[in-house]
């Protein structure tokens, strides 16, 4: 047994049901483990959520209600599909992966890690305001997403999967029910129905990566869309293969949201400047804290590839104006206020403030 389920639970889903993302899971596991290694992490969000920890807590999880269930993509499907599978041959997913396909089709620069040969080759990821990202590590749920490749080793396994040299790639590419729009789902694959043919395709997508792999089944065309951006691919891939499948415009902004909390945090910054008013240099000390907080995420939210190009230094100016303004401030006053009282929740604001500066630091 790889774990004991609770009964209804989550195991009593299929592992069809996974494969085709119609098990009625979320998207990620509702795991407070998770949230909390993800504000830690330097390794993206999966960075410290391990394996046993991910089945511990899906073993244990209630069902995902009556079934069945329409088609909703699920990481946690997949990975969980994945893990299972892996733990039944008494392997580890990478190895297992390693063994069924990567070996077989020759695969050797694929893989959960980058061999130390190809390092220098590993593409730099930007976010969409096109700032550099951290490279994700995803080892508990490496069924999500964890491989790294290239475009020649990503054709092969295409071309393995267009001609079946693959055991069972054709079992995956038939049709198991309604995704979206016209499209079916397989085991796996989007099924894109057309006038010339089903396209066959997925995506995939970590930190500052896009990818897009897929095959066109009368004519034989293949394509693979790899991006060191965050930005989709996926019209590229499909355009390539149905020219009447349209391409996105081009420009495409971030949505407007994120221009709103631009502001909104640009002018905390001011209003935190301007209500500080410090009993001690104490004080002082945790204003300026709570300024940096803003300061760092407002540089971890603010789509500054959009920016006009005065933008960051007019805020990093406006940030150390107000630092400088309630340094100013505290000259005058003792360390410590006098006969100052220890509040409570004024401890449990500083903590929680403390808290939050140092996760943004990490992911700054």
């Amino acid at each position: 047994r790889i774990r004991d389920w609770r009964s209804p639970g989550v195991g009593d889903v299929t592992l069809e049901a996974l494969a085709t993302h119609t098990a009625g899971l979320s998207r990620l596991p509702k795991d407070p483990w998770l949230a909390a290694t993800a504000l830690l992490s330097r390794q993206g969000p999966y960075g410290g959520y391990s394996a046993d920890r991910f089945l511990d807590f899906a073993a244990a999880t209630d069902p995902p209600g009556p079934g069945p269930h329409g088609y909703t993509y699920s990481n946690y499907g997949a990975a969980l599909l994945g893990e299972v599978l892996a733990r039944r041959e008494g392997l580890s997913w990478p190895a297992l992966v390693r063994r069924d396909i990567l070996d077989p089709l020759g695969m050797a620069r694929t893989g959960v890690e980058t061999r130390d040969e190809d390092a220098a080759l590993l593409a730099r990821g930007h976010d969409d305001s096109r700032r550099p990202t951290a490279y994700w590590a995803i080892p508990g749920m490496g069924g999500a997403g964890a491989l790294r490749s290239n475009v020649d080793e990503m054709a092969v396994f295409l071309m393995a999967q267009r001609l079946g040299a693959l055991a069972g790639a054709k079992l995956t590419q038939q049709p198991r029910g309604k995704a979206w729009d016209r499209n079916e789902t397989g085991l796996g694959w989007v099924i894109r129905p057309g006038g010339k043919g089903r396209i066959l395709w997925h995506n995939g997508g970590t930190g500052g990566f896009r990818s897009f792999a897929g095959f066109h089944e009368a004519s034989g065309l293949a394509v693979v869309v790899l991006s060191n951006t965050a930005a989709s691919v996926d019209d590229i891939g499909l355009h390539v293969l149905d020219e009447t499948a349209a391409l996105a415009p081009e420009g495409r902004k971030p949505p407007l949201w994120r221009f709103g909390v631009t502001a909104v945090i640009a002018l905390t910054i001011v209003w935190t400047a301007w209500r500080a008013r410090p009993a001690s240099r104490v004080d002082a000390l945790w204003a300026g804290l709570e300024l940096a907080l803003a300061a760092l995420v407002l540089h971890l939210l603010a789509p500054w590839g959009w920016m006009p190009a005065f933008a960051w230094p007019a805020l990093a100016a406006v940030f150390a104006g107000s630092l400088l303004a309630v340094a100013r401030r505290a000259m005058a006053l003792p360390w410590r206020e006098p006969g100052g009282k220890w509040r409570f929740w004024r401890s449990v604001g500083r903590g929680f403030t403390a808290l939050v500066f140092a996760a943004c630091l990490v992911h700054a």
